[in-house]
């Protein structure tokens, strides 16, 4: 809660970074809505020192409703303006599905917002859209429902009239930032006995891609979703040769290990060589290796290596035995 100034305001104030945390979205987004949009503090005290905005229940209410609308996705400046009024959309209330497809944070009506948003580079309301839907849907009906029918739809969009690999990019970077932002439960724990976090008392689960690959997005959303159940994530990211993997397997000693490939080649060969000596080097624990990606589909792996084709699917096949 941010310091009222004597004599300004009788009611409690909250800084935006509160705010932000309370809504599940940036700061960002809110200094856009406000800038952009009008959606911001109200009244005297809605700056402080140094301009700084403080926001009162009233300006929060209306936040929720911003949010809850673009979510939805109603175009970002017709959410501004109901919410800056109040006004329920002036539809006759819907029932049953339409109900539901009409105010979820996933699906067809909020991968049009997405859309929307990304075409008109509003960068805000596209991380507000990913935030929310994380938040209330979780990371693998947000990445099944809403981010990757959003990017497959710009692919196609790029493929079939050569323009708006941007708006790929936009939501690609943004999305990559708020996956990165997922924390497990126990990083807001204390610390175990021996001042070790809770985290690295578990048995950890190594993610990386083969080198080369680039192309990392899903990487990061199987990460945030293990990280959302509460696992001990080290994510490589992208474009690990063989030998470091190697190296790392055999000093952080994980108890899963997936590899990403989009593509087959050279890289991924190496790869299925090398991790035919990963049992090896968790002696009598028990390892589970898994790969995903296109790039593995003419790749022969060794005996116990599983093929993952969903987020789904790749996290309950790392799951200890």
């Amino acid at each position: 809660m941010g310091p009222q100034e004597p004599g300004e305001l009788d009611c409690e104030v909250f800084t935006g970074t509160a705010i932000a945390a309370r809504l599940g979205v940036a700061v960002e987004t809110l200094r856009t809505w406000d800038r952009r949009y009008g959606i911001g503090p109200t009244g005297a005290g809605g700056r402080g020192a140094g301009g700084r905005r403080r926001y009162r229940e009233v300006d929060v209410a209306r936040l929720l409703t911003m949010r809850r609308l673009v979510a939805a996705g109603v175009p970002t400046a017709e959410a501004a303006r109901r919410a800056r009024s109040e006004q329920a959309p002036p539809s006759p209330a819907p029932s049953g599905d339409t109900a539901a497809a009409q105010t979820s944070t996933v699906g067809t009506a909020a991968q049009r917002g997405l859309l929307r948003a990304a075409t008109a580079l509003d960068a805000a309301t596209v991380n507000a859209l990913l935030t929310a839907a994380i938040a209330e849907a979780g990371v693998q009906r947000c990445w099944d429902e809403l981010l990757r029918p959003a990017l497959d739809e710009l692919g196609h969009r790029w493929e079939a009239s050569g323009k708006g690999v941007e708006t790929e990019h936009l939501v690609s970077q943004i999305a990559g930032d708020v996956l990165r932002a997922v924390v497990a439960p126990s990083a807001l724990e204390g610390r175990e006995a021996a001042g070790q976090p809770a985290a690295l008392m578990r048995p950890t689960l190594l993610l990386a891609a083969v080198d080369g690959e680039q192309h990392v997005l899903a990487l990061e959303a199987l990460a945030a979703l293990l990280r959302q159940q509460g696992k001990a994530v080290v994510l490589l990211g992208a474009s690990t040769p063989a030998a470091a993997l190697d190296a790392v397997v055999r000093r952080i000693r994980p108890s899963g290990i997936f590899l990403w490939a989009r593509v087959e080649g050279p890289a991924v060969v190496e790869a299925a060589r090398t991790m035919r000596a990963w049992p090896a080097a968790r002696a009598r624990r028990p390892l589970r290796i898994v790969v995903g990606g296109q790039g593995w589909s003419a790749t022969h792996v060794p005996a116990g290596v599983q093929r993952a084709a969903t987020l789904a699917e790749a996290a309950a096949a790392l799951e200890s035995p």
